[in-house]
């Protein structure tokens, strides 16, 4: 497997190698895939530190740990606002009920 993408990508795509089904099949499958999809998709390469392009031929300034971070920062960003919005909505409601007269 390590011999074949010696070459430059794109000249091989490592999913032809032989031995990767088998390496990707095994318990390192899910994170094979999720750093080929952070490559491809996120415009970085490695995780720790920018490395030279496993899937791409694109190389990049940023390490793939860089860019899932500000894609979790995002969504927390996104939940924490429903949240303060829900929040607000909630006690506005309350006001709002405990504002009226009860008939009866």
């Amino acid at each position: 497997f390590d011999r074949c993408i010696e070459s430059p990508p794109p000249a091989v795509d490592p999913r032809q190698c032989p031995g990767y089904k088998e390496i990707a099949d095994g318990a390192a499958g899910q994170a094979i895939e999720y750093l080929a999809t952070m490559e491809e998709t996120g415009s970085c390469t490695g995780w720790c530190s920018p490395s030279t392009p496993i899937w791409t031929s694109t190389p990049s300034r940023d390490a793939c740990s860089f860019v899932a971070g500000l894609v979790l920062k995002g969504q927390a960003s996104v939940a924490g606002t429903v949240v303060a919005h829900a929040a607000v909505v909630t006690v506005a409601a309350f006001g709002i009920a405990k504002a009226m007269p009860i008939e009866g």
